[in-house]
């Protein structure tokens, strides 16, 4: 019963972890990939303190977990990537309609894949909870403006599906902490490689270190929860919970950064939420 609280705690964070990015962007103005570093460095720094818990849980290496992780750490940087990009550029109920689509792509892949993702009732719930969204979101605007910030969601969406199936792969080979901290070790040497990050210290006050903490905090526990509900949860089961996400964001955008929520995307979330309790108890 204890497995159900990982997707919880997940959607809840990750929600809080956007909205406080949201917040570090607004206050320093600092680039996509100087955020991303500040974040990730942070987490790293976090990530190690737990080391003590987890170090007889550090596997043994193969070429194919090598690979695994190699995989990991390239797609996961490039996904950061792009939202770190379009999250500076796009406010958090503008990427709502077009990230949806990424949970159908995601349940496809394991449907394909993954014999233990083929239950049909959490496929049609996660469709049935896209065509809400698509509804409510669209049905009063049709016309998308297609920028560069909607591009980067599309490739994010693209990313992030082939990522949630990496993972359910990979941890059944290591555990969600040892994954973690490759990830975020991976993801700060690949900044430093390949971007140039350059940090300004009259970007920062005492104020916006709290912001950043903040944001690391959120991060790492949003990171940990996801891995242990696709650990311990169907993968399926768990992209259906996360449909709860969009509640605590227009929450969120509410009541800390001040976004103006509309009412069509209160009565969606109600749908959605309605949907999956069905959903579990049918």
């Amino acid at each position: 019963m204890f497995n159900f609280l990982f997707p919880i705690i997940s959607i809840l964070w990750e929600a809080l972890w956007n909205t406080f990015d949201k917040i570090n962007f607004n206050k320093t103005k600092l680039k996509a990939q100087n955020q991303m570093f500040l974040v990730f460095l942070i987490m790293a720094f976090g990530s190690s303190l737990t080391f003590i818990f987890w170090w007889n849980k550090i596997p043994q290496f193969s070429l194919m977990l090598i690979f695994l992780i190699i995989s990991i750490v390239l797609i996961s940087f490039f996904q950061n990537i792009f939202q770190f990009h379009w999250i500076s550029k796009k406010d958090l109920q503008t990427r709502e309609p077009i990230i949806s689509l990424q949970p159908i792509i995601t349940v496809v892949i394991a449907y394909i894949i993954f014999p233990s993702e083929r239950e049909i009732k959490y496929i049609l719930a996660i469709i049935l909870s896209v065509l809400v969204l698509y509804f409510f979101k669209f049905r009063w605007n049709l016309k998308i403006s297609f920028d560069k910030g909607i591009l980067q969601i599309f490739l994010w969406v693209f990313t992030a599906s082939i990522l949630a199936n990496l993972y359910k792969f990979t941890l059944w080979i290591v555990s969600p902490e040892f994954l973690t901290i490759c990830r975020t070790i991976g993801i700060l040497i690949m900044l430093i490689l390949f971007k140039q990050v350059v940090l300004n210290k009259s970007n920062f006050n005492t104020k916006q270190i709290k912001y950043w903490f903040l944001a690391w905090f959120f991060y790492f526990i949003w990171a940990l929860a996801n891995l242990y509900s696709i650990k311990e949860l169907w993968l399926t089961f768990t992209i259906l919970l996360l449909f709860l996400w969009p509640v605590f964001v227009f929450l969120f955008s509410f009541f800390i950064l001040k976004e103006k929520v509309e009412i069509k995307n209160i009565i969606s979330s109600i749908i959605i939420l309605f949907i999956v309790i069905i959903t579990i108890y049918l």
